[in-house]
């Protein structure tokens, strides 16, 4: 519930952005635009549209604007003005428009009001749009960290198991992902995720038929692998080489603990191996940061949540329902190295 919660909020906080409007000389206004204070020029405007476009709007056909707070996310659009000019728009004059003795002019300014609007150029080319197509639409992912499981430790077992359960808890991640991007910042993406942990000890309690408890030697792995398809979303900072990155995944988790004991305790000897597997849904959220260190080649960091629970297991090849579930969650962080073509 707790996770249900934070991956609502995020989503909530993304899906709000600056909705600014710019009035134009040709009797349309471009709404739901995020206008880019500091890319500012003599000549022109920029703004940041909802599909991720950067437009550059000559000032010559802009007659004001409106800068907004913060408001729900809608699209870009232009639509007709009426020459309807609300009381709040910041006005441009025609020196501004057209001349500065600074290399930019703040927006934040408010600029005098238009003395003699019919000599503004009515006849205006279309606005300029430039898509980042130096960007790549493929991305492939390789990923190391550590993570921790969820879940909590019975209370009725000896100090060593509890000791030996905290161990198992802590494990490494390997994680490979491919990813296309169908749109300049949303795509989708196959996933491939594996966490590893093990413990071993030469004098463990080990229980046996009838409940008899022997020490003796056991080495315990346990595989949690995932691997599934699920959408990626990127959000690019100004400077266009370093972006933030949420993929949220769907697939199948398969689970293993393999256990090799030996004892020879009370007159008591014996060689063996216990296996537990089973298979159950899950998913993967994660959200990481990546910098560009060339147009092929970056770095990468994530943070990872994982989900799924185990309702029944097969030991040594028997079926059994589990009283509780095993709970396959976990938090990872997790640092690799990414490719673009």
């Amino acid at each position: 519930m707790r996770l249900l919660q934070i991956i609502l909020l995020l989503i909530f906080m993304c899906c709000y952005t600056f909705a600014d409007e710019i009035f134009l000389a040709s009797g349309k206004k471009l709404i739901n635009v995020n206008i880019l204070e500091n890319e500012e020029t003599n000549e022109s405007i920029t703004v940041w549209t909802s599909d991720r476009k950067k437009r550059k709007i000559p000032k010559d056909q802009i007659i004001g604007f409106i800068l907004s707070k913060y408001n729900p996310q809608k699209k870009s659009e232009e639509i007709n003005h009426g020459n309807i000019f609300p009381d709040q728009m910041i006005k441009f004059s025609k020196t501004a428009r057209v001349t500065a003795s600074d290399s930019t002019i703040s927006l934040n300014i408010n600029r005098p009001e238009i003395t003699d609007r019919q000599s503004l150029n009515m006849e205006t080319e279309s606005i300029e749009d430039s898509l980042y197509d130096n960007f790549t639409r493929t991305r492939a992912s390789l990923n190391f960290g550590i993570s921790r499981r969820f879940g909590d430790i019975p209370d009725d077992v000896e100090p060593e198991v509890v000791e030996a359960l905290k161990d198992l808890r802590v494990g490494f991640d390997r994680e490979f992902s491919f990813t296309y991007y169908h749109w300049y910042d949303k795509g989708i993406s196959v996933l491939f995720h594996n966490f590893t942990s093990s413990f071993s000890s030469g004098n463990f309690p080990i229980v046996i038929d009838d409940g008899i408890t022997v020490r003796g030697d056991i080495d315990n792995d346990i595989t949690i692998s995932f691997i599934g398809f699920g959408y990626s979303q990127r959000s690019f900072f100004y400077e266009h080489d370093l972006f933030l990155t949420m993929d949220l995944s769907f697939g199948i988790m398969n689970f293993t603990d393999k256990s090799d004991i030996s004892f020879n305790d009370s007159g008591l000897q014996g060689v063996g191996t216990l296996e537990i597997t089973g298979s159950a849904p899950g998913g993967i959220w994660t959200v990481g940061i990546e910098k560009l260190l060339t147009n092929n080649v970056g770095l990468g960091a994530a943070v990872t949540l994982t989900g799924g629970e185990l309702d029944n297991v097969e030991v040594n090849g028997q079926k059994f329902d589990l009283d509780e579930p095993e709970n396959l969650g976990k938090v990872s962080m997790n640092f690799g190295i990414r490719f673009y073509f």
